[in-house]
């Protein structure tokens, strides 16, 4: 789990604020060490991007069920209750609930496999090479004006210390 893989990821991401999304990584979250990798803000809402990096390890996902080399990690749960809490503080701020969605992504780089037998419950679970087309086909669902506005708000560290966190 290197720093790398978010770097790897973090700049995949990044190439995409020429399609309308807007990118903030290494969100400070709540009183403690908390962070989200990555917050995505585009069209088709906001993302939040946990993401791991197990080199030469064998990845398998099962629903909600996350095991490298045959071990078990709440990487899902934990990705799931980021969503949760980001459309929390999000809505809190804004005064509105934008729709917020969980994304699992691995840096496959040098990792012995990346088996997804089924995805989880409102989390989507991916490999890095495959995260910005998969962001550029989801569904519109927020305006420009929406995405700047959520986007301003994101990017407070006000936002992402308040209470309801």
């Amino acid at each position: 789990m290197d720093a790398k893989g978010e770097v790897r990821v973090g700049g995949l991401l990044e190439s995409l604020t020429r399609h309308g999304f807007r990118v903030l990584h290494s969100v400070p979250v709540g009183q403690g060490d908390s962070d989200i990798d990555h917050v995505v803000v585009g069209p088709p809402g906001v993302f939040t991007v946990n993401t791991k990096k197990h080199p030469d390890a064998k990845v398998w996902v099962g629903g909600n069920c996350v095991k490298i080399n045959g071990r078990n990690h709440p990487y899902v749960r934990n990705s799931r209750f980021e969503a949760r809490r980001a459309g929390r503080l999000l809505g809190a701020a804004l005064g509105w609930t934008p729709p917020v969605t969980a994304l699992l992504v691995f840096d496959t780089t040098g990792a012995g496999g990346l088996t997804i037998k089924a995805q989880p419950d409102a989390v989507a679970v991916m490999g890095h090479r495959v995260v910005q087309a998969w962001l550029r086909r989801q569904p519109a669902v927020l305006d420009e004006g929406r995405v700047e506005a959520v986007f301003d708000v994101a990017r407070r560290s006000t936002t992402w210390t308040a209470a309801a966190g």
